[in-house]
């Protein structure tokens, strides 16, 4: 396998299954909220809220110029990194590092890449980064459903 094209695939997918799903729903602005105990995402705009399930792929810290999978915090509910194992054993099988150390260099730019190669193993809908207080945090997403008479609080 040419490990280089395969990451760079799977970039590309993630990005073209991103504006898929953004347009489909008419999500392109949309305010979102995500929660990790109930593992999932809601998104509303002008056209409604749509929601999906969200997998916790992991989190980049700038300052450290560090990646950390969520697979190696124990502090997150099992629901929302479970799907991770068939990453790792991907990373394992191919003897891939990137895919079995809990943290490896590299900082936001790292994380993409990762965000991405999860998302083409898993065969997720698409991808979410979103960041706070220093952190930015990686998700695929799947499932994604039309919601009647919710919104984002």
């Amino acid at each position: 396998m040419d490990w280089s094209q395969w990451s760079r695939d799977a970039v590309t997918a993630a990005d073209a299954k991103n504006d898929a799903w953004r347009k489909l729903f008419g999500l392109q602005s949309a305010k979102y909220q995500w929660d990790l105990e109930s593992g999932r995402i809601i998104f509303e705009s002008s056209t409604g809220v749509v929601e999906a399930n969200l997998c916790a792929v992991g989190f980049a810290f700038p300052e450290q110029n560090s990646f950390q999978w969520a697979w190696a915090d124990r502090t997150l509910p099992a629901k929302v990194v479970s799907p991770l194992a068939s990453v790792r054993a991907f990373g394992e099988a191919n003897d891939l590092s990137l895919l079995t150390s809990p943290e490896i260099p590299g900082g936001i730019a790292q994380g993409k890449e990762c965000v991405a190669i999860a998302a083409r193993i898993l065969d997720s809908e698409g991808i979410f980064i979103d960041s706070s207080e220093g952190t930015t945090f990686f998700f695929v997403l799947s499932g994604f459903r039309r919601q009647v008479g919710s919104s984002v609080a």
